[in-house]
């Protein structure tokens, strides 16, 4: 019996982080995505152009097509987002002035701001635990340079009942 609950808790530890993996790679991926549809450009998929909705829903329908095979941004970048699946042709980036990028460069480019922020706001940021009865609540304490609200200063990210006595 006990054999069969440590291979349960092992399981389910598991897939907890599987899931979370996955989870980051959704929230990661969304956040490219939607820097590529607010991009105020075109995007020249084998030689005709898109608008940046267009282009994003293209991407999505490669993503669901390959069915769970791109697990990181660089995946994506590499295999959805820079060229035809078809022809093979690399995918441009048309902007307002007329200059024309690679897909692959402004892709990774955009990726690495969206990164960057994210180390500036973790920098800025603190884990704090309070304890109180039986009840530790561990949440992330951000550094705000504006108005802050109770709402915007912490996000609660473990919540469990622990015997402290």
């Amino acid at each position: 019996m006990i054999r069969k609950l440590i291979f349960l808790s092992i399981f389910l530890f598991c897939i907890s982080i599987i899931a979370e993996n996955d989870s980051n790679f959704r929230n990661d991926l969304n956040s490219l995505m939607n820097v590529l549809e607010s991009c105020e450009c075109k995007f020249i998929r084998n030689g005709s152009e898109h608008d940046s909705k267009e282009a994003r829903e293209h991407m999505e329908r490669k993503l669901k097509a390959v069915d769970g095979k791109i697990h990181t941004i660089q995946e994506f970048i590499d295999h959805i987002g820079s060229k035809s699946s078809v022809s093979g042709k690399p995918y441009f980036v048309k902007f307002a002035d007329g200059k024309t990028v690679e897909s692959r460069v402004w892709l990774k480019e955009k990726w690495e701001e969206i990164v960057n922020k994210k180390v500036i706001l973790q920098s800025r940021s603190r884990i704090v635990e309070i304890k109180f009865w039986r009840v530790r609540v561990k949440f992330i304490l951000l550094v705000f340079k504006g108005p802050v609200t109770f709402k915007n200063i912490f996000k609660i990210t473990d919540c469990s009942i622990f015997n402290l006595s």
